[in-house]
Formats: C-alpha cells, structure tokens, sequence
C-alpha cells in the first residue's frame, strides 16, 4: 500500500471513531466534560437544586447531573440544543414526551431529563411557566 492510500483510510479511520464518539459535528461537549467540577457548580446551582427538592421531594443533586448527562448525550445526536430557560413548561414537556421514545429513553432516564430541564428552566427563565 502507498504512503497516499496509507493516508487515505488512516484519516477515514479518524473520522470514523471521531463521528462515533461525538455523534456529529454540531453536537455540544460531552456529558463527561460538561460534568466537570466547574460546570457542576453551574448546574447545581442552588435555585435549581431547591426547586427540584420543592417539586419533587427526594431529587438529589446526582438525579440532576444525570438528567443533565441525558440532555447532553442523548439529545444532541440529531440536534444543536436549544437554551432550556426560553421554552416554556409546557412545550418542555411536549418535547421530552414526543422525543423519549426517539432518544430511546427508559421511564427512569425521561424522569430524571425532565426533573433537570423543568428545574433549571424554572431557575432561570424569566417567562412565565
């Protein structure tokens, strides 16, 4: 094989593993970068973590992350995503009902992406729910 051809599949290669990896090129960081020490103070941010504790008693700050993870991961395959706090309640509940089954969501990992999103959107959105 020559040097060209030797180039030719090692790079196919990359981007191969790279599209694997990532899901596609629009997708935003993964949930193991955006879980680090400094976006986890972000995404525990004491407004949120009380209202998921207010709404659902029990809701821990790990059900949060990994509702948080799910966001990331899962939603981001097909689409750029959008900023939690500019979708009303109601549309957020639309969404997540009609894309479970798409992200092929378990009970359990709609449950813990629906107590991230509603949560952080009430924390910071200024419209009404």
């Amino acid at each position: 094989m020559n040097t060209k051809s030797l180039l030719a599949v090692f790079t196919i290669g990359l981007l191969y593993t790279s599209c694997k990896t990532s899901g596609s090129a629009s997708v935003r960081p993964a949930a193991s970068q955006a879980t680090s020490s400094t976006a986890k103070q972000e995404l525990l941010d004491p407004s949120t973590q009380t209202i998921a504790e207010k709404r659902w008693p029990g809701t821990s700050a790990s059900d949060l992350l990994k509702g948080h993870s799910i966001f990331i991961s899962n939603c981001a395959k097909c689409h750029d995503l959008p900023k939690i706090e500019i979708f009303s309640e109601r549309k957020w509940i639309h969404e997540i009902d009609e894309m479970a089954p798409k992200a092929e969501l378990t009970a359990a990992q709609k449950d813990l992406l629906s107590k991230y999103v509603l949560s952080f959107r009430e924390a910071h959105s200024t419209n009404e729910r």
